[in-house]
């Protein structure tokens, strides 16, 4: 698969391949970005491009357009991610049961949670309820 390129036209495995020369400055850039609280309008420019999704390509509505954002953004908000997961789980400030956004947990996952306690409480004699909120 061909990997696409931003408006700052440097591809990702250029980042890659020069990781420990380049790996100091991109953390002094992502950790001034963070300190001061702002993102270089640079990094915010996304090229948008369109992604047939299927059907005949002649009609506009069998594609979906597609952002592609600079690499520096990338590792940037990954960074942050990274911070903010451990944040949440040193502090367990997240409910054991939250499954959307989280490492190693997922829809099925949830599903099969919720699955599981019906039938436990079923098999109990116990009724189950759930609560949608939209």
């Amino acid at each position: 698969m061909k990997k696409a390129i931003g408006l700052d036209r440097i591809p990702s495995c250029l980042l890659k391949d020069s990781a420990t020369v380049i790996t100091q400055s991109v953390t002094f850039l992502v950790n001034l970005s963070l300190t001061t609280e702002t993102v270089p309008n640079e990094w915010k420019q996304e090229r948008v491009v369109p992604l047939h999704k299927s059907g005949r390509r002649k009609i506009m509505d069998n594609y979906r357009p597609i952002s592609i954002l600079p690499v520096i953004l990338k590792l940037a908000e990954k960074a942050v991610n990274v911070q903010l997961e451990q944040y949440l789980h040193q502090h367990s400030l997240l409910n054991s049961f939250q499954s959307r956004f989280r490492r190693h947990h997922s829809t099925p996952t949830a599903v099969t949670f919720f699955c599981d306690t019906i039938r436990r409480n079923t098999n109990a004699g116990e009724l189950t309820g759930a609560y949608l909120s939209i």
